[in-house]
């Protein structure tokens, strides 16, 4: 009667056992199938200096030095730019000397500047590396550069360049009102920039370029002769003009579109 009273006791036991191991396996199965582990891919695309995808695999610069922070240089470019605007202002406004010429100087820095735009765009979007804040300083910098350059220019030679500048600095501040209003409306998407207002810029920055330069007795190891300067002034001249035309033309859709939700609602 003693061992049959100890087998049953172990059988017990053992059943008891037994119900509670399947009772906290079937718990951490559903404590595992609620929780899905982290996605570790997120956690590493975070890294400012690393671009991992959804960016595209680095080219030589960037496999040759990967601590730089790459991930920065688009909006790195863009605020050398902004930096940029008061540099050849004041280069432009100081006197030449023997040995300085302030307009040779100064169009040197529009055109490094004038660079920037393109490159800093270009970078951006191979890269996949927009960014908001990129995206608002990059048209603000280029207007703002643009417009410092040409009322230089036209306090500079007077009635040969102010129709041209008030027609571009008014289109500009138009066109910016336009597009904070239909922003405003959800319908920014309208007004972005086309492919006229592109051609429009590099007309204008180009032409800038020249005009800063400015005739003169070149002092610049003898490559611009006076003559050189003066045919440069002149094409540039007709470049302005040229592009206070594509301003305008460069408009229309914008304002067309705009016309079009304003009688909408």
């Amino acid at each position: 009667m003693r061992l049959s009273n100890v087998l049953l006791l172990l059988a017990a036991t053992d059943t008891n056992l037994n119900s509670n191991l399947n009772s906290n396996l079937d718990s951490n199965l559903d404590s595992n199938t609620q929780q899905p582990p982290a996605d570790v891919s997120q956690s590493n695309t975070n890294t400012p200096s690393s671009l991992t995808p959804p960016h595209p695999p680095p080219g030589y610069l960037r496999r040759t030095f990967p601590s730089l922070p790459w991930l920065f240089l688009p909006d790195l470019l863009t605020y050398l730019r902004c930096l940029s605007i008061p540099l050849f202002t004041l280069t432009y406004l100081l006197p030449s000397t023997p040995r300085f010429d302030s307009g040779i100087t100064s169009s040197l820095i529009f055109a490094l500047a004038s660079l920037t735009d393109y490159l800093d765009g270009y970078l951006a979007r191979r890269w996949k590396v927009c960014s908001d804040f990129g995206a608002f300083l990059d048209p603000v910098a280029d207007k703002i550069m643009v417009g410092t350059a040409i009322i230089l220019a036209a306090g500079e030679y007077g009635r040969r360049l102010s129709v041209p500048a008030a027609v571009i600095l008014g289109r500009e501040i138009g066109v910016s009102a336009l597009r904070e209003f239909m922003s405003g409306l959800g319908k920014r998407n309208l007004v972005k920039v086309g492919y006229l207002g592109k051609v429009k810029t590099a007309v204008t920055m180009i032409s800038l370029t020249g005009l800063l330069i400015s005739p003169g007795q070149t002092r610049f190891y003898g490559i611009l002769t006076e003559g050189l300067r003066g045919k440069i002034f002149e094409v540039s001249v007709y470049g302005i003009w040229l592009s206070a035309i594509l301003t305008v033309a460069s408009a229309v859709p914008y304002f067309s579109a705009g016309f079009k939700v304003l009688r909408e609602n």
